[in-house]
């Protein structure tokens, strides 16, 4: 008995959505052909839930730390959503050398905080913006605050590092990571970050994310 296989042939094109009946594309082997025509992460930035920023203003860049942080946050990302609110979905960091000579070397490490954040940021720190991705006018209740204290114990991991030099060339750093939303930040938690490397001539660096905010089932 041979196989009866149909396919639509049409050009791509806006569907609305309604009440008629759709026919979802499948591929060979029936699983769902989604996003074949979208760029990789179009999706969520048309839909607005995506947003991007960080460090706007270079005199206000954080200083490097020492040590790895215990309960300190030079920098964070703090969701500011009620309880069964969006979560963040962190999808790309990176850090750069604002001002001042750095030592040679440097690493950002994060974390997400055990707990929810005891002492709720109220503003966004001065210096720091974000913006929707996609100009859309819908906002964010996430704020970047500094010395942020993070409750429990968390654990920092190396996000990326960076050979740079002792010497004071602005804007030098590395390639931005990509971390595909591994980085969830529950509502009134908090992404803490921090930048390990030698004390040097009072460096300052900047810090960029991008993420999606999500209604997400957390467990």
């Amino acid at each position: 008995m041979g196989i009866d296989i149909r396919a639509e042939l049409r050009r791509f094109s806006k569907n609305a959505l309604g009440s008629a009946q759709k026919t979802l594309r499948l591929t060979g082997i029936e699983s769902l052909a989604a996003a074949l025509i979208e760029p990789i992460g179009f999706e969520m930035s048309r839909a607005g839930n995506r947003f991007i920023g960080g460090l706007q203003v270079i005199a206000s860049g954080i200083a490097p730390v020492a040590a790895i942080p215990t309960t300190t946050a030079t920098l964070a990302l703090w969701n500011g959503e009620d309880s069964g609110g969006k979560a963040i979905a962190i999808e790309q960091l990176g850090f750069f050398l604002g001002s001042g000579t750095p030592a040679a070397g440097a690493t950002l490490f994060a974390c997400v905080s055990p707990k929810k954040i005891a002492t709720a940021p109220t503003s966004m720190a001065s210096g720091y913006g974000l913006q929707n991705a996609s100009g859309s006018t819908k906002a964010s209740k996430a704020l970047f605050a500094t010395a942020v204290t993070i409750p429990g114990s968390p654990a920092w991991f190396q996000v990326c590092s960076t050979q740079q030099l002792a010497a004071a060339n602005v804007g030098q750093g590395d390639n931005v990571v990509t971390l595909d939303g591994k980085l969830i930040v529950p509502p009134g938690y908090a992404a803490g970050f921090a930048i390990l490397s030698g004390v040097g001539t009072s460096p300052l660096y900047g810090i960029s994310t991008v993420h999606s905010e999500i209604d997400a089932d957390l467990e």
